[in-house]
C-alpha cells in the first residue's frame, strides 16, 4: 500500500457532500474540531507505513499540536467587518 491509499470513511477525505460546511461547524461548536484532526491524522500514520522519518515526524508533530489545542483552545469566529 502507498501513502496515496486510504481504507478509512470517505467522509474524512473527501469533500463531496452538500452540507460539508454543516459538519464542519458542528464540530467546531462541538469543540471537537482539533480533536477529529489529531485522529484523522492518527488514521493516515497509521496506514500509511511507507512513510518516511522526515514526513512521519512531521504529521506526529502536526497531531501532538493538535492534541495540545483540543485541550486549550477554542475557536471563536471573527467579527464581520464591513469595506468602507
Amino acid at each position: 500500500m502507498n501513502c496515496y491509499t486510504a481504507y478509512a470513511p470517505r467522509v474524512f477525505f473527501l469533500r463531496d457532500h452538500a452540507n460539508d460546511r454543516e459538519k464542519l461547524l458542528f464540530h467546531v461548536q462541538s469543540d471537537d474540531y482539533f480533536g477529529t484532526l489529531a485522529t484523522i491524522l492518527a488514521l493516515v500514520i497509521d496506514l500509511c507505513p511507507t512513510l518516511d522519518g522526515i514526513a512521519k515526524g512531521a504529521l506526529e508533530s502536526a497531531r501532538t499540536d493538535l492534541v495540545y489545542l483540543q485541550n486549550t483552545h477554542r475557536i471563536v469566529p471573527k467579527a464581520r467587518y464591513t469595506r468602507g
